[in-house]
């Protein structure tokens, strides 16, 4: 069958091959600057999709978040903002009653690029946090 259409084949193969260059071009010259941030090339494809995927995670929150987030202790924020998991008035309450709760919410407000609801910022940085 390959035979009928030599034309045709040898097209798909040369886009097949330009396609390849360009991308693995680009994932080489990407590859090479993982050393300049402290990472080690990744060995398999496994690794290099686990990769992908912390660097997508940390896209998404730099996208909300200014870079500053990634200084601060995940742990501290998640518990002082832990009562915005369950309820508006539990929310209510901790804004009127624990100062904890407001600092957290107004420190997280500040790094935060748009308003969010506490619930909000609970989600992301335990997201940006890896729970």
């Amino acid at each position: 069958m390959l035979d009928l259409f030599p034309r045709e084949a040898a097209n798909a193969l040369d886009s097949v091959r330009r396609i390849a260059y360009e991308q693995f071009s680009t994932l080489d010259a990407i590859l090479n600057r993982l050393g300049k941030y402290g990472l080690r090339e990744p060995q398999s494809l496994d690794e290099f999709q686990k990769l992908a995927t912390v660097c997508h995670d940390v896209t998404q929150t730099l996208s909300l978040y200014d870079n500053a987030i990634f200084k601060c202790d995940f742990d501290a924020f998640h518990t002082a903002l832990e009562p915005a998991n369950g309820n508006v008035f539990g929310v209510f309450w901790s804004w009127v009653s624990n100062k904890v709760f407001r600092d957290a919410y107004n420190s997280a407000r500040k790094l935060r690029r748009a308003f969010a609801l506490p619930w909000q910022l609970l989600v992301e940085i335990d997201n940006a946090n890896g729970y």
